[in-house]
C-alpha cells in the first residue's frame, strides 16, 4: 500500500530539512518550498494495509512535531471534536465538521467529488472552477476557483483514496484577507443505496489578536455556513443530476 501525503510547515526548507535530518523516515520525505514556508511530501510503501496506516500515522506525527517547533499548531489526521479552536501568538486555527447523507451509491458521489475541476457545478460558494494541472485525478492535481461573492483560491489534492477519501489544500488566497491556510478533508462512508459524506475543514487566520477577533465575530460563522452549503449543494447535485446555482433552494436541514 502506498503512503502519499503532503503537510505544509511554516519554516523555510533548509530549516525544516535540518529538523528532519535525524528522522527515521527521512528517506521517505521530500521537502519543497511552499509560499513563505515548506511542503513536506511523504512518499513510501508498506504492507499489509494495517501496517501501512500505522506507519503513515507515525510519519505524520513526526512531521506535526516539526510544525509545532515552528510555532504552528498541527492539523491532526483524525479528530473526535465537533468544533475546536486554538490560538497561538500569531495564528488562530479552527476546525469545523459537517456531514450529510446522500441518497445515491458511493461511486456516484465519488464521481462528483473526483471531477476536481467542476466543483462550481455543485458548490454554490464557487462562481467558476477549472483544472490547472495536466493530470485530472490523484494526488498533486490542482485547480483554481473564483469564489462567490469575491476572491480566488488555488487548490491542490494532497490525499486521494479512490472512492473513499479526498483531501484538498488551499495553496494561495487572492482577495481573501487574513487567511493563512485551509484544508478540506472529505470521507465517504458507503451504505448501499445511500452514502454519508463527512467533511472536516481546518483553517488558519493570521493577524494575531485582530485575526482572532475577526474569526470569532465573522469568519467562523462564514466557514460553517460555507461547509453546510457545500455539502447541501453536493447532495442536491448528485441526487438531481443538475448543476446547482447560488439561488437554488439547498437541503440545508439534511446537513449535520
Amino acid at each position: 500500500m502506498r503512503i502519499a501525503r503532503q503537510v505544509v510547515v511554516e519554516g523555510a526548507p533548509t530549516e525544516v530539512a535540518e529538523k528532519l535530518a535525524t528522522s527515521r523516515w527521512k528517506q521517505a520525505l521530500r521537502i519543497e518550498p511552499a509560499g513563505a514556508g515548506s511542503r513536506v511530501i511523504i512518499d513510501a510503501s508498506a504492507s499489509p494495509p494495517g501496517v501501512a496506516r500505522a506507519v503513515e500515522d507515525d510519519v505524520l506525527a513526526e512531521v506535526c512535531r516539526i510544525q509545532r517547533m515552528f510555532g504552528r499548531e498541527s492539523r491532526p489526521t483524525r479528530t473526535t471534536t465537533t468544533t475546536t479552536r486554538t490560538t497561538t501568538r500569531s495564528v488562530t486555527m479552527t476546525t469545523i465538521k459537517r456531514s450529510v447523507t446522500i441518497d445515491a451509491a458511493d461511486d456516484k458521489v465519488w464521481a462528483a467529488l473526483a471531477d476536481f475541476g467542476a466543483i462550481s457545478t455543485w458548490n454554490p460558494g464557487v462562481k467558476t472552477s477549472a483544472l490547472t494541472s495536466t493530470a485530472q485525478t490523484g494526488i498533486g492535481i490542482t485547480r483554481q476557483c473564483q469564489l462567490a461573492p469575491t476572491g480566488t483560491v488555488d487548490e491542490v489534492v494532497t490525499d486521494w483514496e479512490e472512492g473513499r477519501r479526498l483531501t484538498v489544500e488551499i495553496t494561495e488566497f487572492k482577495g481573501v484577507p487574513g487567511m493563512r491556510s485551509a484544508t478540506a478533508y472529505f470521507e465517504l462512508a458507503p451504505g448501499g443505496a445511500a452514502t454519508e459524506v463527512k467533511l472536516r475543514m481546518d483553517y488558519a487566520v493570521g493577524l494575531g489578536a485582530i485575526g482572532a477577533g475577526m474569526n470569532a465575530m465573522v469568519m467562523r460563522r462564514q466557514f460553517g455556513s460555507a461547509a453546510s452549503r457545500l455539502l447541501a449543494g453536493l447532495k442536491l447535485h448528485v441526487e438531481s443530476g443538475l448543476p446547482v446555482g447560488r439561488k437554488d433552494k439547498l437541503p440545508l436541514d439534511a446537513v449535520a
